[in-house]
Protein backbone atom coordinates (compact mmCIF):
# COMPACT_ATOMS: atom_id res chain seq x y z
CA UNK A 1 0.00 0.00 0.00
CA UNK A 2 2.81 2.39 0.92
CA UNK A 3 4.75 1.73 -2.29
CA UNK A 4 1.62 2.49 -4.32
CA UNK A 5 1.35 5.87 -2.61
CA UNK A 6 5.05 6.56 -3.19
CA UNK A 7 4.66 5.56 -6.85
CA UNK A 8 1.65 7.88 -7.23
CA UNK A 9 3.50 10.81 -5.65
CA UNK A 10 6.52 10.13 -7.89
CA UNK A 11 4.28 10.05 -10.96
CA UNK A 12 2.64 13.34 -9.98
CA UNK A 13 6.04 14.95 -9.40
CA UNK A 14 7.24 13.72 -12.80
CA UNK A 15 4.18 15.08 -14.58
CA UNK A 16 4.49 18.45 -12.85
CA UNK A 17 8.21 18.62 -13.69
CA UNK A 18 7.63 17.63 -17.31
CA UNK A 19 4.91 20.20 -17.80
CA UNK A 20 6.62 22.85 -15.70
CA UNK A 21 8.13 24.47 -18.76
CA UNK A 22 4.66 25.22 -20.10
CA UNK A 23 3.31 28.45 -18.65
CA UNK A 24 0.34 27.89 -16.41
CA UNK A 25 -2.66 29.95 -17.38
CA UNK A 26 -4.90 30.92 -14.50
CA UNK A 27 -7.85 32.18 -16.49
CA UNK A 28 -11.41 31.54 -15.42
CA UNK A 29 -12.54 28.31 -17.03
CA UNK A 30 -15.70 28.10 -19.08
CA UNK A 31 -18.27 25.90 -17.38
CA UNK A 32 -18.69 23.77 -20.51
CA UNK A 33 -15.07 22.63 -20.36
CA UNK A 34 -15.32 21.87 -16.63
CA UNK A 35 -18.36 19.75 -17.45
CA UNK A 36 -16.41 17.91 -20.15
CA UNK A 37 -13.56 17.25 -17.74
CA UNK A 38 -15.82 16.01 -14.95
CA UNK A 39 -17.76 13.97 -17.51
CA UNK A 40 -14.61 12.04 -18.47
CA UNK A 41 -13.88 11.33 -14.80
CA UNK A 42 -17.47 10.30 -14.10
CA UNK A 43 -17.66 8.08 -17.20
CA UNK A 44 -14.53 6.26 -15.98
CA UNK A 45 -16.42 5.32 -12.80
CA UNK A 46 -15.05 7.89 -10.35
CA UNK A 47 -17.22 9.98 -8.02
CA UNK A 48 -17.22 13.64 -9.03
CA UNK A 49 -16.99 15.67 -5.85
CA UNK A 50 -15.45 18.99 -4.87
CA UNK A 51 -11.83 17.81 -5.40
CA UNK A 52 -12.54 16.71 -8.96
CA UNK A 53 -14.47 19.90 -9.77
CA UNK A 54 -11.62 22.02 -8.40
CA UNK A 55 -9.05 20.07 -10.42
CA UNK A 56 -11.13 20.45 -13.58
CA UNK A 57 -11.17 24.20 -12.99
CA UNK A 58 -7.58 24.43 -14.24
CA UNK A 59 -7.82 25.05 -18.00
CA UNK A 60 -5.74 23.13 -20.51
CA UNK A 61 -2.69 24.89 -21.93
CA UNK A 62 -2.47 24.86 -25.71
CA UNK A 63 -4.37 21.59 -25.94
CA UNK A 64 -2.15 19.95 -23.32
CA UNK A 65 -3.32 18.89 -19.88
CA UNK A 66 -2.60 21.50 -17.22
CA UNK A 67 -0.09 20.17 -14.66
CA UNK A 68 -2.18 21.44 -11.74
CA UNK A 69 -5.28 19.70 -13.07
CA UNK A 70 -3.35 16.44 -13.46
CA UNK A 71 -1.77 16.69 -10.04
CA UNK A 72 -5.04 17.39 -8.26
CA UNK A 73 -6.96 14.62 -10.04
CA UNK A 74 -4.23 12.08 -9.39
CA UNK A 75 -4.02 13.06 -5.72
CA UNK A 76 -7.79 12.51 -5.60
CA UNK A 77 -7.16 8.94 -6.76
CA UNK A 78 -7.88 9.23 -10.48
CA UNK A 79 -5.62 7.10 -12.74
CA UNK A 80 -3.15 9.05 -14.88
CA UNK A 81 -4.73 8.00 -18.20
CA UNK A 82 -8.17 9.22 -17.11
CA UNK A 83 -6.79 12.39 -15.52
CA UNK A 84 -4.77 13.26 -18.62
CA UNK A 85 -7.78 12.87 -20.92
CA UNK A 86 -10.01 14.84 -18.55
CA UNK A 87 -7.49 17.65 -18.11
CA UNK A 88 -7.04 18.00 -21.87
CA UNK A 89 -10.74 18.85 -22.02
CA UNK A 90 -10.68 21.31 -19.11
Amino acid sequence: MKSQKVRRISMVASVVAALGVVPLVAASPASATVKQCTGVVSHAGYVVGPKVKTACGWPHVGGQANAMCLQKLMLAGVRYEVANTACQRA
